[in-house]
């Protein structure tokens, strides 16, 4: 599987985990996973971000739980900063 393939299907994965509010914060946990660059045009593209959001939705609707923004922002951050040591 090629790297845009592979962030592709990664990001349809964290989707439909429900445990994302929308492409934002999908974009964000990727930009860190081999293959963000070459799969950037592809996240950024308004029909991407918008299928990406429509799967969210429905994921966070079937479960029947609104997750919380603020715990997400909290694991999106903790989990960049853990990358981010593993970097330096």
């Amino acid at each position: 599987m090629n790297k845009l393939k592979r962030i592709q299907a990664r990001a349809r994965e964290l989707a439909r985990s429900a445990k994302f509010q929308g492409w934002r914060f999908i974009a964000f946990e990727l930009r860190f996973e081999d293959g963000f660059a070459e799969a950037r045009e592809w996240l950024y593209a308004p029909s991407t971000q918008d299928e990406l959001d429509r799967i969210c939705q429905a994921a966070r609707t079937s479960k029947g739980e609104a997750a919380n923004t603020t715990c997400v922002v909290l694991h999106l951050h903790s989990t960049a900063r853990q990358r981010a040591r593993a970097y330096q």
